[in-house]
């Protein structure tokens, strides 16, 4: 593969001149046997290619660090894959416990001060309320 700009060659009394062209596209990654195959025959088909051996290599060296991003992400997503697979296991067998939300916390704060427990509807300031209520009455 290559980066190369693809050209109209323009006719003249011999057919087509690689000197008189006009740019068709720039920057294009073309396969270099393509590229070899239409430059051979440029005069007969009036089309050209100018290989930018700079912007290849620049494209190849971006195409490698892609690729190596693309890698290490995979990676990742293995290693993710695995912490959680694991983690699942766990909680199959009965080794791990779902964490409590911070409303379950002031929930469970309520019912240990107050004897009762509030419904799950309650919202957190009312619960905050409570247990501030509750602490005042023990002290």
């Amino acid at each position: 593969m290559a980066v190369a700009t693809y050209y109209q060659l323009f006719r003249g009394a011999d057919g087509f001149n690689l000197n008189t062209k006009e740019v068709i596209n720039e920057k294009v990654l073309v396969p270099r046997k393509h590229i070899e195959k239409i430059n051979r025959q440029s005069v007969q088909c009036g089309k050209h290619y100018v290989i930018d051996e700079e912007a290849t290599e620049a494209a190849f060296k971006q195409g490698e660090a892609n690729v190596k991003a693309i890698r290490e992400a995979q990676a990742d997503a293995d290693e993710l894959g695995k912490v959680m697979a694991d983690t699942l296991k766990s909680v199959k067998a009965g080794k791990a416990t779902k964490p409590k939300t911070d409303k379950t916390a002031l929930l469970d704060k309520v019912e240990e001060l107050t004897g009762k427990r509030p419904s799950h509807l309650t919202g957190e300031v009312k619960l905050n309320a409570m247990i501030e209520a509750a602490e005042s009455n023990n002290n």
